[in-house]
């Protein structure tokens, strides 16, 4: 397990798996606004490239609208990954703060099938591991530069979308502090115009389905009605590790 697998996993509520997802075999795309890291849903802080122009002062706040232009159009879907000697469905932070605080379902998925079923929302340079990186407080950092002359030349909206975003794409989307390490993320980014929901399916690349240490048994003929010849296992908790019990499937 030291190199790379086939395998990603999804953490979610149980009522969001039984209501949505798996009837569904979708996965919602979400904004990247709506991430529980601050470094995605606040303002970056940017410098500037050239003197800042007195036609920029309508911008009340430039970091906050620039971030704002940065993060338009942009949806997200994270899964994790296994690591060393771990498979993905181990995390107990994953667990308590995706997976409801292991009452919840965690599914696994083969990467190559979803990447094929997936292939329309799968965008060059847009899906790849997390790189998690030490944010040292006590350490000058050095902020993007924003090119404000491009921004008066071009207007705001042509010079993220085909200029900095683009270069500086790693830096904005796939970076995270280290301390997030423990999530071992891979994340699709998808860039659409379109306004609506959109979403990932998994008609032909469900491996398992993983059930929390705390979850509610009663739920299980759901699930298992749903996907009668998928492996579900539930997890128990013996000594310092998560240990799958495989459930009969042949549940009436």
């Amino acid at each position: 397990m030291n190199k790379p697998t086939n395998r990603l996993y999804y953490y979610c509520k149980l009522a969001t798996a039984i209501e949505k997802i798996l009837p569904s075999k979708e996965l919602l795309l979400n904004p990247i606004g709506r991430t529980n890291d601050p470094r995605e849903n606040k303002s970056f802080v940017f410098a500037l490239l050239n003197r800042y122009p007195p036609d920029f002062s309508l911008f009340k706040n430039p970091n906050e609208e620039i971030s704002k232009e940065i993060r338009k159009n942009c949806k997200m879907l994270c899964f994790s990954t296994d690591y060393e000697d771990l498979f993905g469905y181990e995390y107990s932070r994953m667990w308590a703060l995706y997976g409801e605080n292991h009452t919840g379902v965690c599914l696994e998925l083969d990467k190559e099938k979803f990447l094929s079923e997936n292939i329309s929302r799968i965008q060059p340079n847009q899906f790849k591991n997390i790189e998690y990186i030490e944010f040292k407080v006590t350490e000058p950092q050095r902020h993007k530069e924003i090119d404000y002359s491009r921004i008066n030349k071009v207007g705001l909206k042509k010079y993220i979308e085909r200029e900095f975003r683009p270069k500086n794409i790693d830096y904005l989307f796939f970076t995270k502090n280290k301390e997030w390490e423990s999530e071992h993320e891979c994340r699709l980014l998808y860039i659409s115009e379109d306004e609506d929901p959109e979403y990932c399916t998994f008609f032909s690349c469900l491996k398992s389905i993983y059930l929390g240490i705390d979850f509610n048994l009663n739920y299980l003929p759901s699930i298992v009605k749903k996907f009668p010849n998928t492996s579900i296992y539930k997890l128990d908790y013996k000594g310092v590790r998560l240990v799958p019990l495989e459930i009969n499937n042949n549940i009436s």
